[in-house]
C-alpha cells in the first residue's frame, strides 16, 4: 500500500524510530519557541523532518520532497492540527491577482514541515511556495481523448488542469476548522523521472506537472504507476499537499 513515505522511497514497514535517529544525527536543526525542527536532506529532493518538543522529545516525523517548481500563493490563514502541536499549514489563494493576497482563483490548503518557523509572517501575504503532491491514487492518460474517457468511466467532469481541494467544508458546505491538505489534481506531465532513495535504494517516481495552481512536483510509489509515465501525458491523482515557503 502506498504511503507518504513510500512515495519517496521509504518502503511500507520502514523502522520510523531508526529513521528519526538518522535524521537527528545527520540533519540540520532550526529552533522555534515550542521546540526544534530537524531536516535531513538525503539527496534527490528527499527530505525527512522530525520535531522535538521543548524537552527534546521526538513528537513527529514528516517527509517532504523539495523540488524545483514554484507557485505564487496568497497565504490567508494558518491551520493547526489538534494533537500535533508542531504540525500545521496554510489556507491559500491560488494565482493571486497582482499584489492582492486575498484575491485569487480558488482556495486550497497545504501543510508545511516547519510550520512554526513561519509564525512571524503577517497574514495575509503573497509568498513563493514549492508544492509537492504525495500521490495516493493515480491515473495516467496518454492524451486528452484518453483523459476524457477515463473521467467518463469515473463519472467525473474534471478539466486536464484541475486542482480540486478536498475536505475543506462540512456536509452543509460550512468551512471546517481544520481543513485537510488534500486535493484531487490533474495536469499535463512536463517531466518524469524514476528516482532512487539514497538511503534505502528503493525507487519512486517524480513528475512535474502544470495545472490550475501552476507547476507542481508530484511523487509516487511505483505501485501507483505500474505502466510507467511518459512526458506529454496527463496525470490525475488524489494527493496530500506538502509545501515549503521559499
Amino acid at each position: 500500500m502506498a504511503t507518504n513515505l513510500s512515495d519517496v522511497g521509504f518502503p511500507d514497514g520502514s523502522d520510523l524510530e531508526a529513521l528519526a535517529k538518522k535524521c537527528y544525527q545527520n540533519g540540520k536543526a532550526t529552533r522555534c519557541k515550542q521546540g526544534t525542527y530537524i531536516v535531513w536532506a538525503l539527496g534527490n529532493g528527499i527530505e525527512l523532518w522530525i520535531q522535538l518538543n521543548s524537552n527534546e522529545e521526538l513528537i513527529a516525523l514528516n517527509p517532504h520532497f523539495f523540488g524545483k517548481t514554484r507557485v505564487s500563493a496568497g497565504l490567508e490563514k494558518r491551520i493547526t492540527r489538534e494533537g500535533f502541536p508542531m504540525d500545521g499549514g496554510f489556507v491559500s489563494l491560488a494565482q493571486p491577482y497582482g499584489n492582492e493576497p486575498m484575491k485569487g482563483t480558488f482556495r486550497f490548503v497545504f501543510d508545511t514541515p516547519n510550520f512554526l518557523v513561519h509564525e512571524e509572517i503577517d497574514l495575509p501575504q503573497i509568498h513563493s511556495v514549492q508544492l509537492t503532491a504525495f500521490a495516493q491514487q493515480c491515473v495516467v492518460a496518454a492524451n486528452e481523448e484518453d483523459f476524457a474517457a477515463a473521467m467518463s468511466r469515473q463519472g467525473r467532469n474534471l478539466k486536464i488542469d484541475a486542482f480540486v481541494p478536498l475536505a475543506m467544508t462540512g456536509p452543509n458546505r460550512e468551512p471546517l476548522a481544520e481543513p485537510l491538505a488534500s486535493a484531487m489534481i490533474c495536469g499535463s506531465i512536463l517531466d518524469a523521472v524514476q528516482m532512487t532513495n539514497p538511503a534505502t535504494k528503493a525507487q519512486f517516481w517524480w513528475l512535474k506537472i502544470r495545472n490550475a495552481v501552476g507547476e507542481v512536483d508530484v511523487v509516487a510509489d511505483p505501485e501507483l504507476l505500474p505502466r510507467g509515465v511518459k512526458v506529454g501525458g496527463i496525470l490525475q491523482c488524489s494527493a496530500w499537499i506538502s509545501g515549503r515557503i521559499v
